[in-house]
């Protein structure tokens, strides 16, 4: 018989624990009626790879929080400033990345198609770039995802969640995806006074039960955020008296601004997702009325939220603090008759 075809049809591994993970070679030779041997034998290599690949995610990291501006350098700029990460392999190579962008907003769940915000899944239709290229025995890879939203409006306000797995040349798939959360915040927190009230007068005793006593009775008011929650609240107290206009310092009056040097305290803590807090300077006011003196008073406060979005412009209160009490006269009357 001059040709045939040979196969092992038993005592090979059966079962996939059999044969683990490896570079296999497989040597046959022949041998004919004439006890001819085939040298060199014929071989084949092959790998078996049973381990799934696996990705970190680097950028950005977890619970992040950018704002419209912030986003782009980070998530839209040039690489590195990309979603990116890095992809690894045990044996066979990374063959892929396979990368799903969702956001959660108002209520209903989105997917950027690469494009465009849709309301139905597209699948994994992010393929970032892999960088050294994927293939054979690539055991190490960054991958960049390189069609994200573009522009601050492209990404809007939002929860958003990033997804990647991996596939190795195996055809080994990362099971579960590797994921991150991170919010886009472009909408500046807000800030209210509520005392003291805009436009109210003080004198030496009122002043002080007022503004500079225990807890109600100092300068407060709320903050609130949309989505990525207040962080801090900022505040300045300015005084116009006798034609000149000096800064609070959290210890004296100063005739150079020192910028907003009262940090209220809030409650609940500024922080992740707090939307809503009452804001309170608790220290470092005017103590005394001799502190206070008399003039004209500004109260500027700020937030800014988790995302770094300050409020501008600021929210003003003005008052008077008077401590000098009013005179009056006393005309003699007028004289009348022959005196």
């Amino acid at each position: 018989m001059l040709s045939t075809t040979w196969e092992i049809a038993s005592s090979f591994p059966a079962l996939a624990s059999d044969w683990g993970s490896g570079v296999f070679t497989l040597n046959v030779h022949a041998t004919d009626v004439s006890n001819n041997v085939q040298s060199p034998d014929t071989s084949v290599w092959f790998v078996v790879d049973q381990t799934q690949p696996s990705t970190t995610i680097s950028n950005p990291a977890e619970g992040a929080f950018f704002n419209a501006t912030t986003v782009i350098q980070n998530l839209s700029g040039a690489s590195p400033n990309r979603i990116r990460g890095t992809a690894t392999d045990d044996l066979s190579g990374v063959a892929g990345v396979s990368a799903k962008l969702v956001r959660f907003a108002s209520g209903a769940t989105q997917y950027w198609n690469g494009t465009a915000w849709v309301g139905t899944d597209p699948g994994y239709v992010l393929t970032p770039t892999l960088t050294p290229a994927g293939g054979n025995f690539v055991l190490s890879t960054t991958w960049e995802i390189t069609n994200p939203p573009t522009l601050a409006t492209d990404w809007g306000t939002s929860i958003y969640t990033v997804l990647v797995h991996a596939t190795d040349v195996s055809s080994n798939v990362q099971a579960p995806d590797t994921q991150v959360q991170f919010t886009v915040d472009a909408v500046q927190p807000t800030t209210t006074i509520t005392n003291p009230p805009n436009g109210t007068f003080y004198n030496a005793a009122t002043v002080v039960s007022s503004l500079s006593s225990a807890s109600p009775n100092r300068m407060r008011g709320t903050a609130t955020d949309d989505l990525a929650g207040v962080q801090s609240v900022s505040g300045k107290l300015t005084r116009f008296a006798s034609g000149t206009t000096t800064y609070w310092n959290g210890s004296a009056w100063v005739g150079s601004d020192p910028g907003y040097v009262l940090t209220p305290t809030l409650t609940p803590a500024g922080g992740a997702f707090v939307l809503s807090t009452t804001w309170e300077i608790a220290s470092s006011f005017p103590a005394l009325a001799s502190d206070w003196g008399s003039g004209v008073f500004t109260l500027n406060v700020h937030a800014t939220d988790m995302a770094a979005n300050v409020q501008s412009p600021d929210t003003t209160a003005w008052f008077v603090v008077d401590q000098v009490a009013p005179s009056t006269t006393i005309q003699p009357p007028a004289r009348h008759g022959n005196g």
